[in-house]
């Protein structure tokens, strides 16, 4: 069951592409060279990879937010 939400901000992405190589299995570059989710709800097995990527990311461009309570984890 989905516990996070994941979003990524296309204004803040600079397209290094760090989110893609440390978790491929959700990120990766869309055709306008920046990076996208490819799932937006995830749960606690996907949560360490997903927010190893946001930790990465350049531009801080990536959020993680709690989907029942709203909280901002990243």
């Amino acid at each position: 069951m989905a516990k996070y939400t994941v979003e990524v901000d296309k204004k803040k992405c600079i397209s290094c592409a760090t989110c893609a190589s440390v978790c491929p299995e959700n990120f990766q570059i869309d055709t306008d060279g920046k990076s996208k989710a490819l799932h937006k709800q995830i749960t606690d097995k996907e949560l360490a990879r997903n927010k190893s990527a946001a930790e990465c990311c350049s531009g801080n461009a990536i959020r993680i937010t709690d989907a029942v309570s709203g909280k901002k984890l990243i």
